[in-house]
């Protein structure tokens, strides 16, 4: 296991924190508080909680050829899995996790898309939602 935060999750992370026009501060600071694991395991990115906190699993691989704008939206589309506690309410739901990790995905890239990218605001200029047909999350 290695630990440590990819150059992009670093720009990214400090330009939510610091670029008070984006008004992405809080999930900038929310990242504060979230273990960033590099691992071959998941091949992109993905987040957990486990007994000892919040985890953001990220592919070095995948993160090297992903544009800095695509990061930056996962990076958000992650944090929100964990701002809107998913993992525990589908373990604790009971929930097939394959099936409620899609519908998740499509309410929080709904939210994104319409919060952050059909809008004026300075955010539609810092994510653009990954269009490659590779899944992304």
């Amino acid at each position: 296991m290695k630990t440590g935060i990819h150059p992009k999750l670093v720009k990214c992370i400090d330009e939510m924190m610091s670029d008070m026009t984006l008004l992405l501060y809080y999930y900038g600071e929310f990242c504060q508080f979230v273990v960033f694991e590099e691992t071959e395991r998941v091949p992109r990115c993905a987040v957990n909680v486990i007994p000892s906190g919040m985890v953001f699993y990220w592919n070095k691989k995948f993160l090297d050829i992903t544009p800095q704008r695509h990061v930056n939206f996962i990076v958000v589309h992650e944090i929100f899995h964990l701002i809107l506690d998913h993992p525990k309410r589908i373990r604790k739901g009971g929930f097939d996790m394959k099936l409620s990790n899609i519908a998740t995905d499509m309410i929080i890239n709904t939210a994104i898309k319409s919060d952050f990218i059909d809008t004026d605001a300075p955010t539609k200029n810092f994510i653009e939602v990954p269009t490659e047909k590779v899944k992304y999350f």
